[in-house]
């Protein structure tokens, strides 16, 4: 059984004061304690197998990698920019998995030192840091992959599988949940979300204010729009787990059921838990922005480490010969028209589902011509955006490159081109005014991912080198794989 792509390590499953490991901002410590959550960027790690069973693990939060701090301290940390396979070297980035019979959880072995991976107390805020120590039986962590989990955007329109937007609507003199707005204008349609640390979510109606609650005064168990903000936030009635079955649902923790669109001789299309499968078709709902679009704002503020894979090499000029009859040194130049280079960019953040459209501001991310990230100076205005799509701008360009040739030597030589993807997390600056008048609010988050994939150089391959005639050599030594930029 393998690892997921994509995890959340935590521990104390068994009890309710559940840790997610995370890392310290200050020291990068890997660190089991109380704030973070489990849909936090920082608790989300990249699993990237190696040779023999081993992996590196890979913060998606900076693209650095587990490594041991140092060899006189036990501490792990995310201090490792690049993946090392040495086992020879202090700073490898080994590790090896082993899963329980239960496969929702893995026990790791440091490589480097032949440690088992454990917790240590970190002596503040009742917290365990992650280090290498003689532990038998070796920790155990539960593995969560995050792709099973769902993240909702933060305000919403709701909208039920009859078609129609969730509002709020006094019937009998309660706040009930009815599936009958026509369109996004109503003022008393949107919804606020908050998550908790275990990504289960509490909803509060903009208008009136109030959370939304499962009613136990009979036996309809109608969700209302009727607990106080101020209120007890553990409630397990106000406390929702999103599903995706693969259409989104809700499952009220007060009892355990679906909310669902039902309908008696009171009320219609009012939200109820009541549902007890995946099945039934009235529990499917879909959560959209409740942003407008058109006054949707997001300016990137911080782009992080960049992570540079999937290098490619295309021929996309072979068996050029090239001479040199002379005595002197000459620059021969190679030429393709038209050869296409790809550039492909998206902006993409941790939302599920439904992602949204807003107007981007940002400094673009690019290939220079040794394969390094780096940024556009200015700030452009990218317009409409659609987080998550990709804007491709590959076109056809003529390549041209030169080759110094010795004297009185024959060359076969191919022309290559270097492409390769990057991803380069970042944090950003929302400002939203929503639909309607439901006001406006502003998010700074961190969850951000630039991905691109770019035609970054081209570079002369020689294939076949074969002297001429005899001859002396020329004044000026040349190696002869030189290769000089185009001319």
């Amino acid at each position: 059984m393998s690892l997921p792509e994509y995890l959340v390590f935590s521990v104390n499953e068994e009890n309710e004061d559940v840790r997610y490991l995370s890392f310290t901002a200050d020291q990068k410590w890997l660190r089991f304690g109380p704030e973070e959550g489990v849909l936090s960027v920082t608790a989300k790690f990249a699993i990237e197998p190696a040779s023999d069973g081993l992996i590196h693990i890979r913060s998606c939060y900076d693209n650095h990698y587990w490594v041991r701090y140092s060899v006189s301290e036990p501490w792990l940390s995310t201090s490792a920019p690049e993946p090392v396979e040495d086992q020879s070297k202090d700073n490898c980035t080994l590790f090896k998995p082993e899963m329980s019979s239960d496969t929702n959880f893995v026990s790791l072995l440091h490589v480097r030192s032949g440690l088992n991976v454990g917790m240590c107390p970190a002596g503040d805020d009742n917290a365990y840091n992650l280090c290498v120590q003689q532990s038998s039986p070796a920790s155990l962590f539960r593995c969560i992959n995050y792709a099973s989990l769902v993240k909702l955007h933060k305000y919403n329109l709701i909208i039920g599988d009859n078609g129609r937007f969730l509002r709020v609507r006094t019937i009998r003199n309660k706040p009930f949940i009815q599936m009958e707005s026509v369109g996004p204008s109503d003022p008393d349609n949107g919804f606020e979300t908050f998550v908790t640390r275990n990504g289960n979510i509490r909803i509060k109606s903009i208008v009136p204010g109030k959370f939304l609650c499962l009613d136990h005064t009979d036996s309809f168990n109608w969700i209302l729009a009727d607990y106080a903000a101020e209120s007890d936030p553990t409630n397990p009635n106000t406390l929702f787990e999103v599903v995706s079955s693969p259409v989104l649902s809700l499952r009220c923790l007060g009892n355990n059921h679906f909310c669902k669109r039902y309908t008696n001789t009171m009320n219609e299309n009012c939200l109820a838990a009541l549902g007890k499968s995946t099945e039934d078709k009235f529990i499917r709902l879909r959560f959209i922005n409740l942003a407008n679009p058109v006054y949707s704002y997001v300016t990137v503020k911080n782009f992080r480490h960049p992570r540079v894979y999937n290098t490619e090499t295309e021929e996309i000029l072979t068996n050029q010969v090239l001479e040199n009859v002379n005595g002197l040194n000459l620059v021969a130049r190679i030429r393709k028209n038209g050869h296409i280079h790809t550039i492909k960019q998206s902006f993409s953040n941790s939302v599920t589902h439904e992602p949204s459209v807003a107007n981007f501001f940002s400094p673009i991310p690019f290939l220079t011509e040794d394969g390094q990230v780096a940024m556009t100076e200015e700030v452009a205005s990218l317009g409409s955006t659609r987080w998550g799509n990709t804007r491709d701008s590959s076109s056809p360009k003529d390549v041209v490159m030169s080759y110094l040739l010795p004297p009185r030597t024959r060359v076969t030589a191919s022309l290559i081109a270097l492409t390769a993807t990057f991803e380069v997390p970042f944090s950003y600056h929302v400002s939203d005014e929503f639909h309607s008048n439901n006001g406006s609010a502003t998010q700074d988050l961190d969850d951000g991912v630039f991905t691109g994939i770019y035609t970054y150089a081209t570079r002369v391959r020689i294939d076949l080198v074969e002297p001429l005639s005899t001859h002396q050599d020329s004044d000026e030594q040349v190696s002869v794989d030189e290769i000089s930029p185009a001319i």
